[in-house]
């Protein structure tokens, strides 16, 4: 009974310590982290067709979704949302610096490079693509907006994000061309008996047999190299790019040495 009274007290603290920018951006955070929680789900019970026959699915399984920038970007954002709305301080504010860089780069990447092939066919697999492509990084920025007065980006949190990014090409790398010749995904021509197999591919563009869809590289090493490198250059340069844009554009706070501010307590 003590602990119910207890949840309670604090549960109605908390309400009463946060501003209408922070209910909103609270709710927002919970509304996206929990759809994207369900098409998880729904992904890892109940896959498509073509998730199925994705070199992903086949190597990952159930968990595959959680291997997409996409997935991680989304749930990265929607956590730093609750978290900074429900208390603020220097952490939460670097995390929601991070996570609306990176969602950006998931927003742009998307529309720019992804989305024409995607499966829009359905409308379980458009409202899914549109959400986490659209909806979460608007609600972000929404958000931001809420925020742009004490929201500060600093030169360590800016200088730091494309390590994630780096990371994470390093890993779509380091998966195509450990999956070679893999067991989990090749086709089997029924007329000449010939299987051909195929590396696991995370995004098209990340093909690295043909780095950004240019199929020239394939038989091309130097080509597919500096496309490779170019790839790489690309995902470091975008996160910085982007922070001083969002710097510029909403007017944010901006540190530029390389310590954490001391304006909230820790």
């Amino acid at each position: 009974m003590k602990n119910n009274n207890l949840t309670q007290y604090m549960s109605v603290k908390v309400y009463k310590n946060l501003s209408r920018n922070d209910l909103m951006t609270l709710i927002f955070g919970v509304v996206s982290f929990v759809a994207i929680l369900i098409f998880i789900l729904i992904t890892g019970f109940f896959p498509t067709k073509d998730t199925q026959e994705s070199g992903m699915y086949k190597l990952f399984g159930f968990f595959n979704d959680f291997f997409y920038f996409t997935t991680q970007s989304n749930l990265f954002i929607s956590l730093a949302l609750i978290a900074y709305s429900v208390k603020k301080n220097n952490k939460k504010n670097n995390f929601l610096a991070f996570g609306i860089i990176y969602i950006t780069i998931t927003f742009v990447v998307y529309w720019i490079l992804l989305a024409w092939q995607s499966n829009w066919s359905t409308f379980y697999n458009a409202f899914r693509s549109f959400m986490v492509h659209f909806i979460v990084p608007m609600l972000a920025y929404i958000s931001l907006y809420f925020y742009r007065k004490e929201v500060v980006f600093t030169k360590k949190t800016l200088w730091t994000s494309p390590l994630y990014l780096f990371g994470y090409s390093l890993f779509t790398l380091i998966l195509y061309y450990s999956t070679l010749n893999n067991e989990y995904y090749y086709t089997y021509d029924t007329k000449t008996k010939a299987i051909k197999y195929f590396a696991v591919v995370v995004y098209g563009f990340a093909n690295y047999q043909k780095p950004l869809y240019i199929a020239g590289a394939a038989n091309n090493l130097g080509l597919r190299v500096f496309l490779i490198v170019i790839i790489f250059i690309i995902f470091v340069l975008l996160p910085l790019g982007f922070g001083y844009a969002f710097v510029k554009l909403f007017k944010l706070k901006y540190e530029s040495n390389f310590k954490f501010l001391k304006k909230f307590k820790i």
